[in-house]
């Protein structure tokens, strides 16, 4: 059904869409689509690969900061981490919302007409950041303790210990962050 509706509205007139809303017959055919997306080969190849690029370091910068933030929140030693776990879950219930949003964007960060404008604001998602903790928090204490012990400091213990032992959750939370990114149109407009 929905991929009827999407075929309907391709050959509709957009006007003729906006004013009567979907529908599943073609409402004022027209193959205008059709004729800008052959005509026009070279846009279509450029924006697949603005998406791709969004896409790609999008989710690896995403999962970077994610994983590196759930590391620290669960690591005991940390004395801030109640604040900081505090602060995550506050802004997994409250979202500043599309206009603040723009206006930081924009403002605050200078983003305006830059690709960064695409992937900078929704790089850290706290649910992300939570599922990583709750991942880390799992893994075996001696595990950690025995590289310590070795002489590993808590770069060493998060990139050849604790995150290779983590690729089922990187695989996973990459996928989200893979969708995410691919699927946002609203923050391009």
């Amino acid at each position: 059904m929905p991929m009827l509706l999407v075929i309907s509205t391709s050959v509709s007139d957009d006007l003729v869409v906006a004013k009567n809303g979907l529908s599943l017959l073609p409402q004022s055919f027209t193959t205008y689509t059709y004729k800008f997306l052959l005509g026009n080969p070279a846009q279509l190849l450029r924006s697949y690969g603005v998406t791709m690029l969004v896409t790609s370091v999008g989710t690896i910068g995403g999962i970077l900061i994610s994983s590196l933030l759930g590391y620290a929140l669960a690591h005991k030693g940390f004395k801030l981490r109640g604040f900081f776990v505090f602060v995550v879950v506050f802004t997994m219930l409250f979202n500043g919302g599309m206009v603040p949003t723009y206006l930081i964007v924009r403002g605050t960060l200078g983003l305006f007409d830059n690709i960064w404008a695409l992937i900078l604001p929704t790089m850290i998602i706290p649910l992300y950041i939570m599922m990583f903790r709750s991942n880390f928090a799992s893994l075996p204490n001696e595990i950690m303790e025995s590289a310590k012990i070795d002489g590993a400091g808590e770069w060493r213990l998060f990139f050849q210990i604790a995150f290779p032992l983590s690729r089922p959750w990187i695989a996973t939370i990459g996928l989200m962050y893979i969708l995410k990114y691919w699927n946002e149109w609203v923050p391009a407009m």
